[in-house]
């Protein structure tokens, strides 16, 4: 490939089959045999703990149990199912999703436990108290672990929502001791809906018919209501906000900078074209960065430059700095250098090597990664249908990618750096242990000079 059309649609992996059913159930079926032999099936229903009413926190994720107990039991009871594997599933803001590797010689088992799990046969009233226990369990499990504490804390900073806390996917104490059957009844048929759902067959499947196979089992299933999207109100202020937390259980320190992005689909090539001038732009960013820092002589146990979708039409570009000590001097030397980046930008000469370092190890990682794993392939499916993000092989993507970072010029580099910073809201958050006694006080003096508007 030498030139692009910017204004061309992309053209999706040639493996890829996406299809419908006429109960409007989305499925997917790709060929894979990246591990040989196995294939990764995949149920996703649009509905996550975002679209929990208040006093049922938690119900999506008590669902989800529901439908898994009853293999789960009969594994305890030693009944082997799918070469042992049992079949998985998470809950998240916006989806819950069923997993489960199999082989083309017990393919229809899965097939039938999925169809069990969307038309809500496989729920049963005599496991819901069991499934509590585990809840709970878990719940307390969770709670207790700095990361959940961390998350937690942030996220409503992050999203701008004081109440977004308390709408992690693993629900709260006081509504899932309340749960009843009849409520998981009614969550299951107003959401898991052929509608609001997709299939995905990925895998070691190139000489078997999974169309006639999707078309079997699922065709039946019926659509018992229509249903409403949720919509996230983006409620962003114009100012930048920062929240400063200390952990008896933390070890050193963290500063992350959440750089809220414009919402932006992948549909046309000028899409992929931004979203590689952006992945170029922050691995500039980390570059110039790790070379400041080891000219002051100034040491980070890391620091990373990326991009992070939370839910949808809420992605990030994130900056983290983590550390052990001389706290106060390594926060400052962070946002004197972004200052000083953001006002100056980069030299000519750091550019080129900058470039040329990215360019290398761009090139061994396309080298390195030519065969995706299934379950990549199915997260990216996955992502497909929950984002609308166009899912394309890694060929064409290298060539479009590869254009794209070739011409990318210096003069339009720092003025990119200033775009991104200027266009962007930027939420901070400071995670540090707390035996490092930080003054809150000095610190927020600090902050305000840097960060807030």
């Amino acid at each position: 490939m030498d030139t692009i059309n910017k204004e061309e649609k992309l053209v999706s992996d040639k493996r890829l089959t996406k299809g419908w059913l006429e109960n409007g159930l989305t499925y997917y079926i790709y060929n894979n045999d990246y591990p040989k032999g196995i294939i990764r099936l995949a149920l996703a229903i649009k509905a996550g703990s975002l679209i929990e009413e208040n006093g049922q926190r938690g119900i999506a994720h008590f669902t989800e149990h529901m439908c898994l107990i009853k293999n789960h039991n009969d594994k305890r009871n030693n009944q082997i199912y799918f070469n042992n594997s049992l079949p998985e599933g998470y809950t998240n803001f916006e989806e819950t999703v069923f997993m489960l590797n199999c082989t083309i010689e017990n393919i229809d088992e899965g097939m039938n436990l999925f169809k069990d799990i969307i038309s809500g046969t496989v729920i049963q009233e005599d496991n819901v108290e069991q499934v509590r226990w585990d809840v709970i369990n878990e719940l307390n499990s969770l709670k207790s672990k700095l990361a959940f504490k961390i998350r937690q804390s942030t996220l409503p900073l992050v999203m701008n929502d004081t109440e977004f806390g308390h709408r992690l996917p693993i629900g709260e104490l006081k509504d899932v001791e309340k749960i009843t059957f009849d409520s998981i009844i009614d969550f299951h048929k107003k959401w898991y809906m052929p509608s609001n759902s997709a299939l995905f067959v990925i895998g070691d499947i190139e000489s078997f018919d999974v169309g006639e196979l999707i078309q079997r089992y699922f065709s039946s299933v019926k659509n018992e209501k229509s249903y409403k999207e949720m919509n996230i109100i983006n409620k962003f202020p114009n100012t930048n906000r920062f929240v400063i937390n200390t952990f008896e259980d933390f070890s050193g320190f963290e500063v992350q900078l959440y750089y809220l992005k414009v919402p932006s689909k992948c549909e046309l090539v000028s899409d992929l074209e931004k979203k590689a001038k952006e992945f170029f732009l922050l691995n500039i960013i980390q570059q110039h960065l790790l070379r400041m820092s080891a000219i002051k002589g100034i040491t980070f146990s890391e620091i990373n430059c990326n991009s992070e979708k939370l839910i949808k039409d809420f992605e990030f570009n994130i900056i983290e700095f983590k550390g052990d000590a001389e706290f106060l001097k390594k926060i400052n030397f962070i946002f004197t250098t972004l200052k000083e980046f953001i006002s100056y930008g980069i030299l000519e000469s750091e550019y080129k090597e900058y470039k040329r370092n990215f360019l290398e190890e761009f090139r061994y990682s396309y080298i390195t990664n030519q065969d995706s794993s299934t379950d990549l392939i199915t997260k990216e499916c996955i992502n497909e249908f929950l984002y609308n993000e166009s899912l394309i092989s890694i060929n064409y993507e290298y060539d479009i990618c590869s254009l794209v970072f070739e011409s990318v010029k210096f003069e339009e580099i720092n003025e990119s750096i200033k775009q991104q910073f200027r266009d962007s809201q930027l939420a901070l958050v400071i995670n540090v242990a707390k035996q490092l006694d930080i003054d809150k006080e000095s610190l927020s003096s600090l902050l305000n000079m840097y960060v807030i508007n």
